[in-house]
């Protein structure tokens, strides 16, 4: 019986691509995708042409949450299917121009106000109401894609409430140690650690709600989402490994069948 080696290693390579995307997604939501120029990650240079935004009202006041994914400094460009879904390289990496390691991708979230500054805002509906006219904005964030619950959270409001701005943004990698160590005011931690090499599909959301007066986020209070998943697949040399590795096995078993 003969094998034909390069169909092996190339239906195996499928396979492995296949495995890697064939995990149960998330929710992706947004309004509007595509260019927004608003949005520049905190620094420079930072693309803005893939944003996942949506936008709501509350309070009288109109607002906007957004999500997108971007490669690490001059690391492989992060691609997108243009409807939410972002593709990385895994692995991580000391760029010259950075001071940690990092994974090779990152996720970039915004939030802002047409009108007032958030400091303004919160004062005001302190004095309206103090009970359920609280909003909450929090990034949920995901470190391993094989577990369809354990996110982690970042308080977003808590953190810039009192802030005399009409934006907040910037870029977050998921190696960073304050992501995934001990839990820190309005940074809930997740359980598990973050691995770069880790191949599979990673969600991230921001949610807006009511807060009640203990802080609580309930989802049953929602006001607005936006959520994207980070397909993120080997490097190539490492398909190649396992191509090599199935046809090794191919090449065997044709001798011993010979």
């Amino acid at each position: 019986m003969k094998f034909n080696v390069k169909k092996i290693m190339l239906v195996g390579v499928i396979l492995t691509a296949s495995s890697i995307v064939n995990i149960a997604k998330a929710d992706i939501i947004f309004q509007q995708f595509g260019q927004f120029n608003a949005y520049t990650g905190g620094g420079t240079g930072i693309s803005n042409d893939a944003v996942a935004t949506t936008n709501y009202s509350f309070g009288g006041e109109n607002f906007t949450i957004g999500l997108t994914a971007t490669e690490r400094f001059n690391n492989e460009d992060v691609t997108n299917d243009g409807a939410g879904t972002f593709f990385a390289k895994a692995g991580s990496n000391t760029p010259p121009s950075a001071s940690a390691a990092g994974a090779t991708w990152g996720f970039g979230f915004f939030l802002g106000m047409e009108g007032i500054k958030f400091a303004d805002f919160s004062a005001l509906q302190a004095a309206a109401d103090s009970y359920m006219q609280t909003i909450a904005v929090d990034i949920y964030y995901d470190v391993d894609p094989t577990s369809a619950v354990d996110y982690g959270i970042i308080s977003l409001w808590d953190l810039i409430n009192g802030l005399a701005v009409k934006e907040a943004q910037g870029t977050q990698n998921l190696l960073f140690s304050f992501l995934n160590g001990p839990n820190l005011p309005a940074i809930t931690t997740p359980t598990l650690d973050f691995n770069p090499n880790i191949s599979g599909e990673y969600s991230f959301k921001i949610a807006s709600t009511m807060s009640g007066p203990l802080g609580d986020r309930p989802e049953s209070n929602p006001l607005a989402k936006v959520g994207i998943n980070v397909v993120v697949v080997p490097e190539p040399s490492t398909l190649a490994l396992f191509g090599l590795g199935l046809m090794a096995l191919a090449s065997r078993r044709f001798k011993k069948r010979s």
